[in-house]
């Protein structure tokens, strides 16, 4: 959506200094090669640049919306369109002064049908086509390492190998 609304597009990378979690099962490098496979023709374009945004601790206040801004600012010096999820928490983020300057676009649910939670849960429990009905065809053939992933995050948790196995052997076999 960001390129139908901005010639230039700057993709930040959330909570890029976590990785193996269960909200957060891929790194940083993992996330962006996928983006990178979706939108190469827009990077090599240079439509699309990507980079890692930290955690820095602070919730739902303005300190977490002047990080933003100060990390977009060290790419562009022009902020005119902000483009995120539609959440109550994000008007939280930003002063009336910036909300003045900026553009803000918020996503809503109708846009993009599904959370990450629910996308993690459908790979997590091995639904391959409805996978395929929310991702980009370019990440198909990623679908088994992608999976991986989501697996050994849930896996560490809870140690139990036994579902891996359930669509493998049938119960009444040994």
């Amino acid at each position: 959506k960001a390129l139908e609304l901005s010639d230039n597009v700057i993709i930040f990378i959330g909570s890029a200094d976590k990785e193996g979690t269960k909200d957060n099962p891929f790194s940083y490098e993992m996330r962006k090669q996928m983006l990178e496979l979706v939108y190469s023709e827009e990077i090599n374009n240079n439509k699309i640049k990507i980079y890692p945004l930290k955690d820095i601790g602070v919730g739902n206040v303005f300190a977490w919306g002047d990080y933003l801004i100060e990390e977009v600012k060290k790419y562009t010096d022009k902020i005119d369109l902000f483009v995120s999820g539609e959440e109550a928490k994000i008007d939280l983020w930003f002063n009336d002064n910036l909300k003045k300057e900026i553009d803000f676009y918020k996503l809503s649910r109708e846009e993009i049908k599904i959370s990450a939670t629910e996308l993690r849960k459908i790979i997590f429990d091995n639904e391959y086509l409805e996978f395929k009905k929310y991702t980009n065809p370019k990440l198909y053939k990623y679908y088994s390492m992608i999976r991986l992933e989501i697996i050994k995050t849930n896996v560490e948790k809870t140690n139990n190998l036994s579902f891996m196995f359930e669509d493998v052997f049938d119960e009444d076999e040994e």
